[in-house]
């Protein structure tokens, strides 16, 4: 059963654990398993933005207190952008945000809370106002500087409630599935279906078929987490070019262009780990999953000639209605537009 999480880790910004380097759809991948809207990635609007620090979730509950977003000439200007302003979508929130970093040329906006009662800020958001202090900043006080990062993985191994996949005896369940609940839009609680109502259900599953003649795990043969190999690969700084080529060429905004530009270095990126990730070495093996993983968001965002959801082509700015309902199901390395339950 795969239940490896989601694939923040592709991207330089992302407010996921340092552990999603999508290996569960890396895995998928490798074995034949259909893969289904790895093009549809959400971004968190506002992940605090300080150089030096590690990218704290400014939970959007903020804006619906009532706090501005501000560029750098410290005016508001989602109110230009969607007739409910700081309260839009999440996905319009962050192209909205990276539209206005580029106008400013700067690695960030400004979450402004200033103007809200401070006492009650700072008692309404007790964790948030932690974190910042830690950073020397005042929720209440202070502009907070922020940026759109990676968040929810919507693609994955094309999975049912009960975790099924289309590889007989393989199961996946939470983030590394695609169940198709999320659309091409997630909405944040439909994540409880697939962490909790399909996890249980998954697992009653398994109770149901799992026979004691089955084979046991022999734990003695669990390997350790590292084994020293030797490699001339400096892998902190292919992992951190892949990241920046995703966050670059990937991220909010794409175009063909693009994406070619950032397919290329990620499979350059593959074929150097290639022959390397063998053993036991968990950061060659991390990167070997990611660049898999990434070719597969890249390929799926090349084949949608359209803006749908989380997924935005500048150069395809509009919604193809020949493509609702119709999800993005990879069979045997190529892509193709088909019904979820194809992919069973």
């Amino acid at each position: 059963m795969l239940a490896a999480g989601g694939a923040g880790q592709l991207w330089a910004t992302t407010s996921n654990p340092i552990g999603a380097t999508a290996d569960g759809l890396a895995m998928a991948i490798r074995a034949g398993a259909p893969v289904a809207d790895t093009e549809f990635v959400q971004f968190h609007p506002t992940v605090l933005t300080v150089p030096g620090t590690t990218p704290f979730l400014l939970t959007e509950a903020i804006r619906g207190e009532g706090a501005y977003l501000r560029g750098a000439d410290g005016e508001r200007f989602m109110t230009q952008l969607h007739e409910l302003a700081e309260l839009a979508p999440r996905d319009v929130v962050a192209r909205g945000i990276q539209r206005q970093m580029g106008i400013d040329r700067a690695p960030a906006v400004y979450l402004d809370l200033r103007h809200l009662d401070a006492t009650a800020m700072r008692e309404r958001f007790p964790t948030i106002r932690d974190e910042l202090a830690k950073r020397g900043l005042d929720i209440a006080t202070d502009l907070l500087p922020v940026s759109p990062a990676a968040h929810y993985f919507i693609g994955g191994v094309v999975a049912g409630p009960e975790g099924e996949t289309g590889m007989p005896g393989l199961l996946a369940i939470g983030e590394a599935s695609c169940t198709g609940v999320h659309g091409a839009n997630r909405l944040a609680s439909n994540s409880l279906l697939e962490g909790l109502v399909f996890g249980m259900r998954t697992a009653d599953r398994i109770a149901r078929e799992v026979t004691p003649e089955a084979l046991p795990v022999d734990l003695r043969m669990t390997p350790a987490a590292t084994l020293a190999i030797p490699t001339a690969l400096p892998i902190a700084e292919a992992r951190q070019r892949l990241q920046r080529a995703m966050s670059d060429d990937v991220a909010v905004v794409r175009t063909a262009a693009g994406l070619e530009e950032a397919m290329a270095i990620v499979a350059a990126t593959r074929r150097e780990v290639a022959g390397l990730a063998g053993g036991l070495r968990r950061d060659l093996w991390e990167l070997a999953n990611m660049a898999t993983a990434a070719e597969a968001v890249i390929g799926a965002a090349l084949h949608r000639h359209e803006s749908r959801g989380a997924h935005y082509r500048e150069d395809h700015p509009d919604t193809d209605p020949k493509l609702a309902e119709r999800h993005s199901l990879r069979f045997d390395g190529e892509w193709q537009y088909a019904a979820l339950a194809e992919g069973h």
